[in-house]
């Protein structure tokens, strides 16, 4: 029995566009790879499943975390995990 899919792969990437692991998204926001994944998983993260396994991120949603300033203090990288950023 499959689990369902909760959220839709993510745009059309654009050629030439960089995969990323949730490890290295993760070394580039300085947080744990367990929270990138759990983003994943309940859509805050566009990404998609490779061979229905590992998570596979695209640079362009590196970049939007960035910018949207996914690297705050703890307390705010909490808050914003919850919803209430």
């Amino acid at each position: 029995m499959s689990r369902p899919r909760t959220q839709a792969p993510p745009k059309a990437l654009e050629p030439g566009e960089k995969l990323l692991t949730p490890d290295e998204v993760a070394e580039q926001l300085r947080c744990h790879a367990s929270g990138i994944r759990v983003a994943c998983r309940d859509g805050r993260i566009k990404a998609t499943r490779a061979f229905g396994r590992k998570w596979l991120i695209p640079q362009s949603e590196l970049t939007r975390l960035i910018d949207e300033g996914w690297n705050r203090t703890t307390d705010e990288q909490v808050a914003y995990a919850l919803g209430g950023a």
